[in-house]
C-alpha cells in the first residue's frame, strides 16, 4: 500500500510538471503569435502609410491638372505654377516602381545607376524598383515621335509609377530625347539633344546629360 502511494505521489508529480510545461509553452507560444501579429500590423502599416502617400499625391496630381484646365477654360491661365513644378518633383520622388522604356541593358544601367545616385540616394534600394521591359523598342522608330512611342509601349505593359523613355526625337536626323511620363502616359518631364554628328558625345554621355537636364527642369536635382 505504501509503495503505492508513494508511485501514485510520483505520477501527480510528474502530471503537474507536464501540465506547468504545457501552460508555459502555451502562455509562450502566445507571446510569440502576438509579437508576430505585432510585426505583420506594423509591416502592413507602413505599406498602407506608403500606398497613402501616393494615393494622396496623385489625387493632388489629378486636381491640379483639372484646375489648369479650367483656368485655360476661362481665359485666366498665365502660365505655369511653382506649386506645379514642386508637384511634379514630388510625384518623381515619391514613385516605389520606375520602369525604363528599352531592352538595351546598357542603357538601362546607366539611367538605373543615374536615379538611384542623384534621385533615389537617401532610399533604401529595396524601397525603388527600378525594371526594363523586355520587348523589341526598336519599332518605335517607324513612328512619327519615336521617344513617345517607346515611352507608351512601357505604360501600356507594366504597372509603374513612372516610365523613363529616351530615344528619336522625330525623323531621322532630329536628334534624341528624354522623357519622364507617369503612370497614365502623360509626360512630366523632358529633356532633348542635337542629332550625334553635332554634339559629338558618346551615347553614355548623352543618356546621362539628358536624365540630369530633365530632372534639372523640375527641381529635383
Amino acid at each position: 500500500m505504501e509503495i503505492n502511494n508513494k508511485i501514485g505521489n510520483e505520477n501527480k508529480i510528474r502530471d503537474s510538471k507536464e501540465n506547468n510545461n504545457k501552460n508555459n509553452g502555451s502562455k509562450y507560444n502566445s507571446i510569440n503569435s502576438n509579437s508576430n501579429s505585432k510585426n505583420t500590423n506594423k509591416d502592413t502599416n507602413d505599406n498602407n502609410k506608403d500606398n497613402n502617400i501616393i494615393n494622396i499625391n496623385k489625387n493632388t496630381f489629378e486636381n491640379n491638372i483639372l484646375n489648369a484646365y479650367l483656368e485655360s477654360y476661362s481665359g485666366t491661365r498665365k502660365g505655369d505654377k511653382k506649386e506645379e513644378v514642386d508637384l511634379i518633383g514630388e510625384y518623381i520622388l515619391n514613385a516605389k516602381s520606375i520602369v525604363i522604356a528599352t531592352n538595351n541593358l546598357k542603357k538601362f544601367q546607366i539611367l538605373k545607376d543615374i536615379l538611384l545616385e542623384k534621385v533615389y540616394k537617401d532610399s533604401n534600394g529595396s524601397e525603388i524598383k527600378i525594371f526594363k521591359i523586355n520587348i523589341p523598342t526598336e519599332v518605335s522608330d517607324l513612328t512619327r515621335m519615336p521617344v513617345l512611342s517607346k515611352g507608351l509601349m512601357a505604360v501600356d505593359t507594366s504597372n509603374a509609377d513612372i516610365v523613363i523613355a529616351r530615344g528619336r526625337l522625330g525623323v531621322p536626323g532630329s536628334g534624341s530625347m528624354l522623357l519622364i511620363m507617369d503612370n497614365k502616359g502623360r509626360i512630366l518631364t523632358g529633356y532633348t539633344s542635337p542629332p550625334s554628328v553635332i554634339h559629338k558625345k558618346n551615347i553614355e554621355d548623352s543618356v546621362r546629360d539628358e536624365l540630369i537636364g530633365a530632372l534639372k527642369r523640375i527641381g529635383v536635382v
